[in-house]
């Protein structure tokens, strides 16, 4: 991960900074009472110290230096050069999403409409269609991706989950940016649904899949 995917590191931790300073001006004028949680419907249903903000604010700056250390520690560095630009793309929108959500609740803070529930949402409906649409290019590590037993322990079995969980991501990711244009009743438990079955059934195709390719590497040794 060296020269030019350096720079990109760097500018992030820049901008997490830059983030943190904007925090830091505006904290003066923010209430000393803000929201931290939201129902389904966008609607506050927990209030927190500002002060919160300060320990949100560092997320930024620690996610790209976070980024940049684990593969110097991977014992399957070595893979991470084949997936440099799925790992930077990943890496990259989840560094920015951290900071988008915080700015969001610091302008609804502030007194403006951000729509929460419609915002939150699709910010992490997006993030979820980036994942998945480069899930399939993460070769096998120990810190990205779908780390099964099964397909730390086999490449065939680790390719396989992963298209498949690209896949599955992807859906979710069109889940959640949907659900807010449902009703409560209809869009909490799909989203709950869709979060929750995606893990089951990703975990679970790993194992299958590692069974079958098990069983075809039996039959192959017994002829």
């Amino acid at each position: 991960m060296k020269g030019k995917h350096n720079y990109i590191y760097i500018f992030m931790t820049v901008l997490g900074l830059l983030s943190f300073v904007g925090i830091c001006a505006v904290y003066p004028g923010l209430p000393d009472i803000i929201p931290v949680h939201y129902d389904f419907n966008g609607e506050v249903n927990g209030y927190g110290s500002k002060a919160t903000l300060f320990a949100m604010g560092a997320m930024p700056v620690g996610f790209p230096l976070l980024f940049w250390a684990l593969p110097k520690i991977d014992p399957r560095r070595k893979n991470y050069d084949k997936h440099k630009k799925a790992y930077d793309i990943i890496s990259i929108f989840i560094s920015i999403f951290p900071i988008l959500m915080i700015w969001t609740m610091v302008f609804q803070a502030m007194g403006y409409n951000m729509q929460i529930g419609r915002v939150i949402p699709a910010l992490v409906g997006i993030l979820f269609i980036v994942i998945g649409n480069y899930m399939p290019q993460i070769r096998p590590n120990y810190f990205m991706g779908i780390r099964s037993p099964w397909a730390l322990d086999n490449p065939y079995v680790w390719k396989k989950t992963h298209t498949f969980g690209g896949i599955v991501f992807c859906i979710m990711g069109v889940v959640m940016m949907a659900a807010p244009f449902l009703s409560e009743a209809l869009g909490t438990p799909l989203v709950i649904g869709a979060l929750l079955g995606g893990a089951v059934l990703t975990y679970l195709y790993s194992y299958i899949i590692y069974l079958k390719d098990k069983k075809n590497k039996d039959q192959t040794a017994k002829k």
